[in-house]
């Protein structure tokens, strides 16, 4: 019922399956639900979550860890969310079938006007061939916010299950990304520690849009970074260590993992693979070991693959190898932007606030004050009655 309460709840080593609006505790919710928890398994179509299946109330202090299957609107705690997610976490694996969408580690997906705070997912998310938005904390945030928030588990998408040496053009697994596979709001405060994945066997279905942290970015991300390797397969476009595809604003944001993708792709690069003619990208870095295409692609760089007449400011990357012009280019990897008294922070209209915004470590990179603790939440475990 609307408004109603469900809490301190545990349920242990359930094995669930149905078709739509699936869940270990709630399958709609309308209210609040307090202080619950789940292990075991959890399997249906769509609007599949852990704790509830789709959310319109408040989901708080609750967590899973049980293994999560299912088609669309599939995730670890939530399946879909159109209200509040705060201080609760998953840790199962999420898998898709194939042609899935909205696939996430937390929730599938969050619609407007939902907000997720204080929350994580550390289970890997996978989905078959054909799949689209799937994300390590949620595969598709259309709208609304998540603030302070994390994913460390790994994301692949794409199973190979074509015959060698052959590529089907019409159909790819696209918007896929370390945190969230397609971004509509705003993101702040939150990063991912996972490696993605997409159509990474050589062969079968282009990936499209791509990211260590966002697939594909429509809105304002903000003092966020990525640490896992992104990798694409043969022709891939907008694969970033970042962000693969970027419409809007990046700032303060940073990616420390490879970028490589396979023969004849597109636009790829150590912090975002492809950016708009209303992207911009702002006191941003990257210090990818490694940013490389197979034979036959093109629009590569340290930086940023392909800008389309979008904006690029104070923001700076330490590959060499693929120097386009795009960005800054700073010697030295991970001690390139050592020192206070570096330029990087000193330049005229730079606007690197090392006093509030970040942190300079005795030796290697500038770390993000607001992330610095984003592990340390306590939570309450559910009492367990007999």
């Amino acid at each position: 019922a609307s408004g109603a309460t469900v809490r301190d709840v545990g349920l242990l080593d359930v094995h669930i399956t149905g078709g739509y609006g699936v869940a270990g505790i709630v399958g709609g919710n309308l209210g609040t639900v307090n202080n619950c928890y789940l292990t075991g398994q959890v399997a249906g179509y769509r609007y599949v979550g852990g704790i509830v299946g789709g959310n319109v109330g408040i989901i708080l202090d609750s967590h899973s860890s049980a293994a999560m299957n299912g088609t669309e609107d599939v995730g670890g705690l939530a399946g879909t969310t159109f209200g509040k997610i705060d201080n609760s976490y998953a840790t199962g694996n999420v898998i898709g079938n194939d042609r899935a969408e909205n696939i996430g580690g937390l929730a599938g997906s969050g619609k407007d006007p939902h907000t997720i705070l204080n929350s994580f997912a550390t289970g890997n998310v996978s989905a078959g061939d054909k799949s689209k938005c799937v994300g390590g904390l949620v595969g598709d945030n259309t709208g609304g916010s998540i603030t302070n928030s994390f994913s460390t588990g790994s994301v692949t998408v794409g199973d190979g299950d074509f015959p060698e040496g052959s590529i089907n053009y019409t159909e790819q697994v696209s918007q896929i990304g370390g945190f969230t596979g397609y971004n509509g709001g705003s993101i702040t405060k939150s990063y991912a520690l996972g490696n993605v994945s997409a159509s990474d066997n050589g062969f079968g279905f282009p990936a499209n849009d791509v990211g260590g942290f966002v697939g594909s970015n429509d809105a304002i991300i903000s003092d966020s970074y990525a640490q896992g390797n992104v990798m694409a397969g043969n022709v891939s476009s907008s694969v970033g260590g970042f962000a693969g595809y970027n419409s809007n604003a990046i700032t303060r944001a940073y990616s420390t993992g490879s970028v490589s993708v396979g023969s004849d792709s597109f636009g790829t690069g150590g912090l975002v693979g492809y950016n708009s003619k209303t992207g911009s990208i702002s006191n941003s870095f990257t210090v990818t070991s490694f940013v490389g295409g197979g034979h036959g692609s093109y629009d590569t760089g340290g930086l940023v693959g392909y800008n389309n007449g979008g904006t690029i400011t104070n923001s700076y990357f330490t590959d060499g190898v693929y120097n386009n012009g795009l960005g800054t280019y700073e010697w030295g990897g991970e001690n390139a932007f050592y020192g206070s008294a570096h330029a990087v922070y000193n330049a005229a209209g730079s606007k690197w606030d090392l006093s509030n915004v970040w942190r300079l470590p005795d030796r290697g990179l500038p770390l993000l004050r607001s992330t610095m603790f984003l592990a340390d939440f306590t939570f309450v475990q559910p009492t367990v009655y007999d």
